[in-house]
């Protein structure tokens, strides 16, 4: 409740929502990691979410993965 106050009062904050993309691909990508204990990512998981992350961060910043502006 209190970051969606936040959020409210400051519409240029982005959501980048890392936990709804994991539990769309629960079933795949991240099958072994929703079946264990350990909260961190390895390999494919951690690349696919860094990739997320990052196309997310290029839309916000207006610009390419290679720095230009679009």
């Amino acid at each position: 409740p209190w970051a969606l106050e936040v959020m409210k009062r400051h519409p240029q904050i982005s959501i980048c929502d890392q936990w709804q993309y994991c539990k769309a691909q629960e079933v795949e990508l991240y099958k072994d990691w929703w079946a264990g204990k350990n909260v961190h990512f390895k390999g494919a998981p951690a690349d696919a979410l860094g990739q997320f992350l990052g196309k997310h961060v290029e839309k916000v910043m207006n610009v390419s993965l290679d720095g230009k502006k679009e």
